[in-house]
């Protein structure tokens, strides 16, 4: 039997929609229903000549608790019973649901878990079960949900990592370690490997310059291992590399690797030098320099000569100064156009200049100044901008993972760039500020400056 109310309908004087309109209604049952639902004619308190009910039980058990719930159709001669006001009638519209990633795994005649892996563009999937998934989710509306998307990774991030996934640093110096003695590329790896760590990865080195070692043989080990992120730091020169790029996702540090163009990530040299020269021009420097090697300057893609450039169209012409950039360090060179330009500041990557100028007989900051347009991390003493290389590393691995998780694998059909900008790092090889502070509002001290710039 059921336990239960219905209230009793009400006699309706009013006239009601069609008889072929069926309207629905909702109604929630507090006790278990008997199994004889058949006959509605026994429903308590309906005394209704001509009712007609169609009954859905849906059952779901929680914790020895039992909720049913029904949906009937019903009219009386073309008129809305309406429920008296002991009854609960919730009425409800009829919303389809959208369809699932089991939908989708029907109408393809395979697995879910298949569906899954095709649509995250999976190398381990052939390409004739990606695009029949593809055309049976397209034909279905079938679209990603993002906040269970968001929910996936928080709990993702919540569960503890027994073994990280692997994401492999791929080096192609002619020496295994070389890389290492670049404090740009050390600060790559360290941002990196640390957001990684966060991210559920670790860095693992691959030297691809190793005896024996050839693109094909590096693409086949990633492959057999099943690592698919490839993050490759700046090549010993600039150059090209060939792997087995569709079963991977790769993101590049720089512009040192002509072919094939990836998804890139760097400093942006060319804002970078732009601040560093609104920075000079707040300290009263009128006759600006840039001194560097070609090659360095070919690394950026001629970022810092391109802004250098612009910036001189915006002095008056007797302060403008032609760059020297030379194909490899010469002292005398330097000498002879300090001598010829007299510029008051240097604006350089080189770290030779200091000592070039202290033996010449200059005072840095007193007689000429030097700025650094492209400090690493730890760069104590001296004053310029720092690139940031550790949150480029860190950035790098956070556009990998999302690329992983996303299933963007091969080359980008239009490769994008992740500019990060530079900030002021203070140090002593330039005059204060004629307020007296630094940039980070601290008064700048002559002891503090003296033992900098002694270790400089």
């Amino acid at each position: 039997m059921l336990r239960g109310t219905v209230a009793q309908a009400a006699p309706a004087a009013r006239a009601g929609p069609p008889a072929d309109r069926a309207i629905p209604c909702l109604y929630r049952f507090p006790g278990p229903i008997s199994d004889d639902m058949d006959n509605p004619s026994h429903l308590p308190g309906t005394r209704l000549p001509r009712l007609i009910a169609i009954i859905s039980i849906r059952t779901k058990m929680r914790k020895r608790s039992t909720s049913f719930c029904c949906r009937a159709t019903k009219w009386r001669e073309g008129s809305l019973e309406e429920c008296a006001p002991g009854a609960v009638p919730l009425l409800m519209p009829l919303i389809s649901t959208r369809p699932t990633i089991r939908d989708v795994a029907s109408a393809a005649g395979c697995h879910y878990s298949t569906v899954s892996l095709a649509l995250h563009n999976h190398p381990r999937i052939p390409g004739e079960t990606k695009s029949r998934i593809r055309a049976a989710a397209d034909r279905l509306g079938y679209r990603p949900d993002a906040a269970l998307a968001a929910l996936c990774a928080y709990r993702a991030g919540k569960r503890k990592v027994r073994e990280h996934a692997v994401l492999a640093w791929l080096t192609n110096y002619r020496a295994e370690n070389q890389w290492k003695a670049s404090a740009c590329n050390r600060d790559y790896f360290e941002g990196a490997s640390q957001r990684a760590a966060e991210r559920g990865y670790r860095l693992e080195i691959f030297w691809l310059a190793a005896r024996g070692m050839t693109p094909e043989r590096m693409s086949k080990i990633l492959w057999t291992r099943g690592i698919q992120g490839v993050l490759l730091p700046p090549q010993e020169h600039r150059t090209t590399l060939e792997l087995d790029w569709k079963n991977f996702s790769a993101v590049t540090f720089g512009h040192t690797l002509l072919q094939p163009r990836l998804h890139l990530v760097s400093n942006h040299e060319y804002r970078t030098m732009g601040a560093l020269f609104a920075e000079l021009v707040r300290r009263r420097y009128e006759r600006v320099g840039l001194v560097d090697l070609r090659d360095h300057d070919e690394r950026v893609d001629h970022n810092w000569s391109a802004a250098y450039l612009i910036e001189q169209q915006c002095l008056p012409r007797k302060n403008r100064l032609p760059p020297l950039l030379l194909p490899n360090w010469d002292s005398e060179a330097f000498l002879s156009w300090v001598r010829h330009h007299r510029p008051d500041v240097v604006v350089t990557k080189l770290p030779e200049v200091l000592g070039i100028l202290k033996r010449a007989g200059f005072r840095i900051a007193e007689d000429i100044g030097v700025a650094f347009h492209s400090l690493d991390e730890k760069s104590p003493g001296l004053s310029g901008m720092k690139k940031n290389s550790f949150q480029i590393g860190v950035m790098a691995v956070d556009l990998l993972v999302d690329m992983l998780h996303r299933g963007e694998r091969g080359l980008p059909a239009r490769p994008s760039l992740l500019m990060v900008e530079g900030s002021w790092s203070e140090g002593v090889t330039l005059r204060p500020r004629p307020d007296g502070l630094r940039r980070d509002g601290r008064k700048a001290g002559a002891t503090e400056e003296a033992v900098a710039l002694s270790t400089v």
